[in-house]
């Protein structure tokens, strides 16, 4: 037994005095040089400030199929607002909340102080029911972004909170069009409104709550009409709670720029691209032939 712990000291020893000589670069280091230049640590001011009112509270709109749907509702809308700023311009949002649930908005995938994250009792007090809140940060990245709850946010973003905010290059490129596709899927009982049942049991078990209406921008008849020749981006985010969507971008000639806020180093071809809940995709879409073309999204869970 003592020469089994004399040779286990002597390893021991071994290995300290091999790790010590080395001195390893920390890992912190290493992901600091990997990823060193991807994100800007601070943009260029434009001296510009956009400012915006959200208020959030219960409505009624036209929207799946166009008939009357019990929301809730970023100004009276779902989806709601896209905020358009430049890479350097300060936003100023004064948010109220007349909902009867405290709330916050979160900024998903935006670069921001920690106080105006959103996150309840970590960055900042819930906003309650008849309450303010002023958000004022400048975002340090284009692209893509979106906006919604971080409170009970399984069932305030299933109910129709949620935004996008996009962020625009300094010299944005010559896109005729930039189109903006929300994908979300609701679950609506058999008076068509949406079922009351949260967080239950079934969703708290598997993959969060599934529906069973798609739409795209809040509606099942979404149209995107093009001419020849013509240069669109076409950001798509999914706001569903727990589907994962496969659009088929097959016979176009699409190119995938960006992804979750980030551009790539390259465009790269879409392939069978999934899009998973709370994802961004950015798409150069060209058309060269006058022909309409049809590009389905299409629920192959149900069959």
């Amino acid at each position: 037994m003592a020469a089994l712990m004399s040779v286990t000291r002597a390893t021991f020893v071994v290995a300290a005095l091999v790790c010590t000589s080395c001195r390893p670069t920390p890992p912190e280091m290493v992901l600091t040089n990997e990823f060193d230049g991807a994100y800007t640590k601070a943009s260029t001011l434009t001296g510009q400030i956009k400012e915006f009112s959200i208020v959030a509270s219960e409505t009624e709109v036209d929207l799946i199929d166009g008939a009357q749907l019990k929301v809730w509702a970023y100004n009276g809308q779902v989806p709601g607002p896209i905020l358009r700023v430049r890479v350097g311009d300060r936003l100023r949002v004064k948010f109220s909340n007349r909902l009867p649930q405290e709330t916050t908005i979160h900024w998903h995938g935006v670069r921001l102080p920690n106080n105006m994250d959103g996150v309840p009792h970590a960055t900042q007090p819930p906003v309650l029911p008849g309450g303010t809140f002023v958000y004022d940060f400048t975002p340090k990245d284009a692209g893509t972004f979106w906006f919604h709850p971080h409170v009970r946010a399984s069932e305030q973003v299933e109910r129709g909170l949620y935004g996008v905010l996009i962020v625009e290059d300094t010299k944005p490129a010559a896109f005729s069009q930039d189109v903006v596709w929300v994908l979300d899927d609701w679950l609506l009982d058999e008076n068509r409104q949406i079922r009351e049942a949260f967080n239950t049991r079934h969703d708290l078990a598997h993959d969060g709550r599934w529906g069973n209406a798609i739409t795209v921008n809040g509606r099942t008849n979404t149209i995107l009409h093009v001419q020849a020749n013509e240069r669109i981006r076409l950001r798509i985010v999914n706001s569903s709670n727990g589907r994962v969507y496969a659009p088929d971008f097959a016979g176009l000639a699409a190119k995938v720029i960006a992804i979750d806020g980030l551009y790539l180093r390259a465009p790269m071809d879409p392939g069978r691209m999934e899009i998973a809940p709370g994802n961004r995709v950015d798409l150069d879409l060209t058309f060269k032939r006058g022909e309409s073309q049809r590009v389905p999204i299409v629920d192959r869970f149900y069959g």
